[in-house]
């Protein structure tokens, strides 16, 4: 069965970020320095798949200031990622962002007049009991830090469900939006940058890899994909994230994963081949996503 080419796009993108964690502690950068670099490599990257004398167009007011708020609403996003890392485990950091998809699903029908589903509320219903399960353990042994450090995550995941909002609401190439939405947030950052770590090449191939990949590429796959298909469906393959991220923390930093980590990882990936097989199979066949 062939796949809906948005869905493959929204899950490349999901595992991409449930990696981005290893490839921030591997910079051994500062929170605002590795945001600074990765907004700056991610604008180069970008700059380059834009057409030539298109970088400046004229927009509609509205659509400017939706652009400049998406930007800053980015720039706030990856300061609390960043210093949520440094104050918990990468599966902790990841985790609240995995409940991105349920703000979108939630607020869709009111912002894009999208209709709630059974089968969203089915999907959705399954995935937040995997994610449930996967945070257990975390929760029972929550500490001061982790809290802070879970805080700053959710309130990142909250700025990134209003960009993907605002993304469906602008009509306009999807490199083109993520370029500007990186550059207004680049420039946020630059007053504040005084660069105080020094970086060798293990460094630079590390902050490199999270602007261009987990930057770059993951944001154009994600809202190029979200285009495609019913976005209530597509988001919730976001929730693949925390499971990239744990089986991360496992292998590379030696952090512990519990039989609810398992259980709850089944669920998400359980819900991930529903939505994608079955939402595919339904538009193969002519029925509305």
């Amino acid at each position: 069965m062939q796949i809906n080419q948005g869905y493959l796009q929204v899950l490349i993108a999901s595992f991409l970020w449930g990696t981005i964690g290893a490839f921030a502690r591997w910079s051994g950068l500062a929170p605002l320095e590795l945001s600074f670099f990765r907004l700056l490599f991610a604008v180069l990257t970008l700059s380059f798949f834009l057409p030539r004398k298109k970088e400046f167009v004229v927009f509609y007011l509205k659509d400017c200031l939706l652009i400049c708020f998406c930007g800053l609403l980015f720039a706030a996003d990856c300061l609390l990622f960043f210093h949520a890392l440094r104050l918990t485990t990468l599966s902790n950091a990841v985790f609240p962002y995995s409940l991105q998809p349920a703000f979108v699903g939630v607020l869709t029908p009111l912002f894009l007049k999208e209709r709630l589903e059974w089968k969203f509320i089915l999907s959705f219903t399954l995935s937040l009991a995997g994610l449930g399960l996967l945070l257990l353990p975390s929760i029972v042994k929550l500490s001061y830090l982790d809290l802070n450090g879970l805080l700053l995550a959710l309130t990142g995941a909250i700025c990134l469900s209003v960009i993907t909002l605002i993304s469906r609401l602008l009509i306009m190439n999807v490199y083109r939006f993520v370029y500007y939405e990186m550059l207004i947030a680049f420039f946020c950052l630059l007053p504040f940058i005084k660069m105080n770590s020094s970086l060798v090449f293990y460094n630079w191939f590390a902050v490199i890899t999270v602007g261009v990949i987990h930057t770059a590429l993951a944001y154009v796959y994600y809202y190029e994909g979200l285009k495609k298909v019913k976005i209530q469906y597509g988001v919730t393959l976001g929730y693949f994230a925390p499971v990239v991220a744990a089986l991360a923390g496992l292998f590379l930093f030696g952090e512990a994963i519990s039989i609810f980590t398992v259980l709850g990882g089944l669920l998400i990936v359980t819900n991930g081949i529903i939505v994608v097989f079955y939402q595919t199979d339904s538009q193969r066949r002519g029925n509305p996503c």
